[in-house]
C-alpha cells in the first residue's frame, strides 16, 4: 500500500476509536463527534480518490 494511502487508513482507524471512546465516556457529545467524523471521512475519501487517480494516471470523477 502506498504510504499516503496507509496514512489515510490509519487516520480512519483513529476516528473510529474516537467515536467509540466518546460513546463510552461522553455520550452527550456523541452526535457532534459523529458529525465531525463524517466530514473528515468525506475529505479523506476525496484525497484517497485523488491519490489513486494519480497512481494509475487516470482521471476519476468524484
Amino acid at each position: 500500500m502506498e504510504p499516503k494511502l496507509w496514512l489515510i487508513t490509519r487516520v480512519r482507524n483513529h476516528l473510529k476509536e474516537l467515536v467509540r471512546y466518546t460513546m463510552e465516556n461522553f455520550p452527550d457529545t456523541l452526535e457532534a463527534v459523529e458529525s465531525i467524523t463524517k466530514k473528515i471521512n468525506k475529505l479523506l475519501n476525496n484525497i484517497e480518490t485523488s491519490l489513486k487517480s494519480r497512481q494509475y494516471n487516470v482521471r476519476v470523477k468524484p
